[in-house]
């Protein structure tokens, strides 16, 4: 019980900040998380960053020549006007320049670049009575490669926290990082339809880099490569909930911080004269004389709309996909120095064209226990459990199940993480309230707590119907856990088999549980021993040596957890071994 109150005094703007300016500001920030080293990490959800729109890959522009019905929003950052391009698009479908409408997917997030550009200082010459006119910005305007990281504030109780981007993480519309007790491993989880969820291994911890620069690492994307998982390989369409997902990772690239943050630098000086110097004849000195701005952006929308190459102002659609050749030719350290860039600025896209599965829809939670170690658990919430992950192509062919899943894996010895086990399934939209009422829907974000509790908060924005009307929060308890590791043992020779119980929220006061063996013509128990923290044992062979009865006391409660101990006794209690 008790009350939050804000320090409305010592409160800083830190948008307002000369280090958060250094990096082009900050837009859509997503929750995020308290590092290992002590320091807050937002997450930049930055939905306008597709350049393709949902299932679409860039070889297909290429392939088809023209972007009509596949091309994604931020192909119209520096348009101007740029989230007006849905009524353009719609009004050139109606006059016969485009086949047909479409939605650009993530134009509706370019609402507010503009303001971004008066923010870095751009004169506001485009407002004028309340209205916002088609005049240029042409002297000040952000670059797109700016936005869609994850945000670091270095010496949070200096007058003034450090802002650090980690571009070399990767850009996406993130909802939050989670880095594991290694302080090298970072997955994170875009927001969206379509989207990835991605991971980055640091060569070195990143704390321990003088400066972040220097922080160099490897960026993957996930292939989910059961057979179960996918209903044509199957033969027929599996349940989400009894599914789980084998994971490969994929090496987009290997890069530095700070070689990231040059190939951004590039782009800075790009504006909306741009957009139509490259894509029209006209010159700047053209525009408002010769021709109308508002013809000239018509014409530069029809061709970035109808040519293969896209917005020609940025990385265009040739690069990834030579990039993408030249990947599968060699190797991710085997293309072109130029086209290195690639998987860092246009993550999205450049995993979809070398075959990841970037089928997730609205990935938006990941989080494992504070100082993770291997053997604990990271979960995953994914949002929806529908679109690209229940339809006929990809990698993933499952059952449509509208209210998500919520996935738990397992932190293998160097924190990787190989399968994903679903352990809540929500409802879906067609559901009643009585089904409903009382099942977790739309998972939002995920908190894994000390004692190994999930809460599990929902961001429900349709179906199903309940019988109230707000979004809820869980605690989802997992189930005792007991695993036996294996151990070769050569005939007529003996040896020991530990067992590790894990997932005790309540802490650990005794036990009682029976192990056998498969075959006890092959292999029989001899034997078992405690580990001395437990005070009161006992146990019990059969005869044929086929299974064994253990019982177990903490009566001097030195194993037993409390909530207000340190992570380490947690850890003793919860992952307490025996051999046998």
């Amino acid at each position: 019980n008790g009350e939050w109150s804000a320090d409305t005094e010592n409160a800083i703007n830190l948008t307002n900040t000369e280090s958060l300016r250094e990096h082009g500001g900050t837009r859509i920030n997503c929750y995020g998380d308290l590092s290992p080293w002590e320091t807050m990490i937002s997450a930049e959800e930055n939905y306008a960053h597709p350049r393709v729109s949902l299932t679409a890959t860039v070889s297909d522009i290429v392939d088809a020549g023209s972007g009509e019905g596949l091309i994604g929003g931020c192909q119209f950052w520096n348009r101007p006007n740029p989230s007006e391009i849905s009524d353009a698009i719609e009004s050139y479908a109606e006059s016969g320049d485009l086949d047909e409408s479409f939605y650009a997917q993530g134009s509706w997030a370019l609402t507010g670049v503009e303001f971004l550009a008066y923010y870095l200082g751009a004169d506001r010459d485009d407002q004028a009575g309340g209205e916002n006119n088609m005049t240029l910005l042409d002297d000040v305007y952000p670059n797109p490669y700016r936005y869609g990281y994850f945000v670091d504030f270095r010496e949070p109780t200096s007058d003034e926290p450090e802002a650090v981007k980690y571009y070399v993480m990767g850009r996406a519309s993130w909802e939050a990082p989670d880095i594991q007790g290694d302080q090298r491993t970072v997955y994170g989880c875009s927001d969206g339809d379509s989207k990835g969820v991605y991971k980055f291994v640091a060569d070195e911890p990143i704390p321990e880099y003088d400066n972040t620069d220097d922080i160099a690492g490897t960026l993957y994307a996930p292939k989910i490569t059961n057979d179960a998982a996918n209903a044509a390989e199957a033969g027929q369409r599996n349940s989400p909930a009894q599914t789980p997902l084998e994971i490969e990772w994929m090496e987009l690239g290997h890069a530095t911080n700070g070689e990231a943050a040059e190939w951004i630098a590039e782009y800075d000086d790009i504006t909306q004269a741009d957009y139509i110097t490259e894509h029209t004849e006209y010159s700047v000195d053209e525009i408002g004389t010769d021709v109308s701005v508002s013809d000239a952006v018509r014409e530069a929308d029809l061709t970035v709309l109808q040519s293969a190459s896209g917005n020609q102002s940025y990385i265009t659609n040739e690069d990834i996909v030579e990039w993408a050749e030249q990947y599968e030719a060699n190797g991710p350290d085997g293309v072109d120095e130029e086209l290195r860039r690639v998987p860092f600025l246009e993550t999205r896209a450049a995993a979809k064209e070398i075959g990841a599965s970037i089928e997730f829809n609205k990935a938006e939670g990941v989080d494992t226990v504070d100082n993770s170690q291997p053997g604990d658990f990271i979960y995953f919430g994914i949002s929806e459990f529908n679109d690209a992950l229940a339809d006929d192509e990809g990698d993933v062919q499952l059952d449509r199940v509208d209210g998500g899943v919520v996935y738990r894996g397992v932190l293998e010895s160097n924190y990787n993480v190989s399968t994903l086990e679903p352990v809540i399934t929500g409802p879906d939209f067609t559901d009643s309230p009585e089904d409903a009422d009382d099942a977790l829907r739309n998972i939002d974000n995920v908190y894994t707590m000390r004692d190994g509790r999930v809460l599990c908060c929902e961001d429900g924005f349709g179906g199903p119907a309940r019988s109230y009307p707000n979004d809820g929060l869980y605690v989802y308890q997992p189930k005792v856990t007991v695993s036996a590791e294996s151990a070769a043992v050569s005939s007529g020779s003996t040896g020991s088999v530990p067992l590790t119980a894990s997932s005790l929220p309540a802490g650990f006061s005794g036990a009682r549980l029976t192990v056998s063996t498969s075959n006890p013509e092959v292999a029989s128990i001899t034997g078992v021993s405690f580990s001395d923290a437990v005070g009161l044992t006992e146990s019990s062979i059969s005869d044929d040596g086929s299974s064994a009865t253990i019982r177990m006391a903490d009566v001097d409660t030195n194993v037993r957890y409390f909530l207000n101990e340190p992570r380490e006794r947690c850890l003793n209690a919860t992952k307490q071994s025996l051999s046998v």
